[in-house]
């Protein structure tokens, strides 16, 4: 052939024996001719790879061994994912004079694996593999002490970052949540408010509301209109009634909420006590402050 190499392409047959070697963070192939006993080839290919030749040096694998002695070098069919494909082989006598002339600095430590590792075992037991020596009793228990602690280190930084990303998510929440709870919702800047209108700022229906104050004693029934506010809850400043002349006919007791008595609610619903009344909306957006007490109906008994 023109490149000088032995034109004889080896088969696959079942003397022919194809191992791939772990060398570093590659791979390279050998063919093995015979039963452990026969001349071993290299596949030149991965010997150029492992080493850190340039992509086209190895697409170029015959002009690399060029100046190899042709007895030296081979050409088997060799099993790839796309089929059998025709690759160069170094013997060993190829692949030691080849590293001998190469230039890379990987080429001394692959001599001395081959020579070192590779060939002795090759003779000695058909193949090559990496050995592992037995782990003693103390060794081995020491490993497992190491895992055992490596474990729970794990789990602790585990607890450790999902304990700082529930803080730091509880904290965007309150960033990003809607303030249907802020003072500025209770209309601060008025005195009186009719309490259906807030009711409304609350997240809750008008009767929704005033049926809850009813069961807590806080509305009772009225002569002129369906409720008033009772006397203690007006003696506290939170409600005060006034007359509505709006029917046209004959006034009627509207119920006000002051500012103070709106705070007050604003103070029930932040800590739990209107959840069975508020709408799921108001529920989602309650922003509960800090420092809130456990909830109690002890709170429908402000004192002044």
């Amino acid at each position: 052939m023109t490149d000088g190499l032995n034109s004889t392409i080896q088969p696959a047959v079942p003397k022919l024996s194809l191992k791939t070697l772990t060398y570093g963070k590659g791979n390279v192939r050998t063919v093995i001719v015979g039963n452990g006993n026969g001349e071993t080839g290299f596949v030149v290919k991965d010997v150029l790879t492992s080493l850190g030749y340039a992509e086209a040096s190895i697409t170029n694998v015959a002009k690399m061994v060029a100046h190899v002695p042709p007895e030296w070098l081979g050409r088997y069919l060799i099993p790839t994912p796309s089929g059998n494909q025709e690759m160069i082989t170094l013997n060993e006598a190829g692949l030691f004079f080849f590293l001998a002339r190469s230039d890379k600095p990987a080429a001394l430590p692959m001599q001395k694996w081959v020579a070192g590792e590779v060939l002795p075992a090759i003779r000695k037991t058909g193949t090559y593999s990496i050995q592992t020596k037995p782990m003693t009793a103390g060794e081995l228990i020491t490993a497992q002490a190491r895992l055992a602690i490596e474990h729970e280190n794990r789990i602790e930084t585990l607890i450790r970052t999902q304990a700082a990303m529930s803080i730091q998510l509880n904290e965007i929440i309150q960033q990003i949540r809607p303030t249907a709870y802020s003072r500025l919702d209770l209309q601060e800047g008025k005195e009186h408010v009719p309490l259906w209108e807030t009711s409304y700022l609350l997240g809750t229906g008008s009767n929704r509301l005033f049926w809850f104050l009813r069961d807590h004693g806080i509305l009772i029934s009225g002569k002129r209109s369906r409720y008033t506010v009772s006397q203690k809850y007006k003696d506290l400043g939170y409600f005060t009634v006034v007359q509505d002349f709006s029917n046209g006919k004959r006034p009627s007791d509207l119920i006000m909420a002051t500012l103070k008595g709106r705070r007050w609610l604003h103070g029930l619903a932040c800590r739990g006590m209107l959840d069975s009344i508020l709408d799921h909306s108001a529920l989602v957006q309650r922003a509960t402050p800090a420092g809130c007490p456990p909830p109690s109906f002890s709170d429908f008994e402000p004192k002044p």
